[in-house]
């Protein structure tokens, strides 16, 4: 009995393993970054007052990058890129249009 139970534990065990290393070789490793997401955040939001409504890290060709959306008091969102290395803020083309239902 102890060997049924020992053996279906390394069963069980082996094939989480397996799925846990077949998920890491889907998953898209980023590069490492040099600014952390706060940083970024502030970098963005000192040139630009307004809330943070969305930030994340994507790669782009093989470089880090935070994409940034602020909202500003009079409820127009835009959109910014912040280089994850050094920090340097962009806006992005097609920014600067209001959200819906925040135009009066």
């Amino acid at each position: 009995m102890k060997k049924v139970i020992l053996g279906a534990c390394l069963a069980v065990s082996l094939a989480v393993f397996a799925g846990q290393a077949l998920a890491d070789k889907e998953h898209k490793s980023l590069p490492k970054t040099a600014v952390s997401i706060e940083q970024a955040m502030k970098a963005v939001t000192d040139k630009y007052p307004g809330r943070v409504v969305e930030a994340e890290l994507e790669a782009e060709d093989g470089k880090a990058e935070y994409e940034i959306t602020v909202v500003s008091g009079n409820g127009e969102s835009r959109e910014f890129t912040v280089d994850a290395q050094s920090g340097q803020v962009s806006e992005d083309k097609g920014s600067g249009e209001h959200e819906a239902g925040q135009k009066k």
